[in-house]
């Protein structure tokens, strides 16, 4: 006879923050990248244009041999009457835009036997994009990160 062992969702080894930003006010590298990418894949609309902002730092310990560093990364959400625009600024400085059409995805939160986490599941195609995809979008569970995950799911219900 087998025994059956319940599988046990590891802590999550990410420490997040999720706090209201003004998107006249973000940081100019991310400004400037969401204009960039919106002139590279010829993106009409104005990401900026009557848009609710959140950020999310994420941070964790990568231990080492020689000693450790904190690796972080940064998540700009602004949501607007029709489009979800995300901003990842990587460890190594770089930004990712993507354009999410708010009719054309699914948000559900993120769920997971393996690890523990807070934040949302993104499904859908992106704009320039040929196939859906899946994404996390890291948010927490204090009030900014309630609120706007409460928000983004009534604009993608409404849509």
């Amino acid at each position: 006879m087998r025994a059956t062992i319940a599988a046990m969702a590891k802590p999550s080894e990410w420490t997040r923050t999720t706090s209201g930003a003004d998107p006249a006010r973000l940081d100019a590298d991310v400004l400037a990248a969401i204009a960039a990418t919106a002139e590279r894949e010829r993106f009409e609309a104005d990401p900026l244009a009557r848009a609710r902002a959140v950020t999310t730092v994420s941070e964790r310990e990568k231990r080492r041999l020689l000693g450790s560093r904190t690796e972080r990364s940064e998540t700009v959400l602004l949501l607007s009457e029709e489009w979800l625009t995300v901003a990842v600024r990587l460890d190594d400085g770089a930004v990712v835009v993507s354009f999410l059409p708010l009719d054309s995805i699914d948000v559900r939160p993120f769920r997971s036997e393996l690890i523990e986490d807070t934040g949302l599941e993104v499904i859908g195609v992106a704009y320039g994009a040929t196939e859906r995809a899946n994404r996390f979008v890291p948010l927490d569970e204090g009030p900014a990160g309630r609120e706007f995950r409460s928000e983004l799911e009534r604009a993608v219900a409404a849509a």
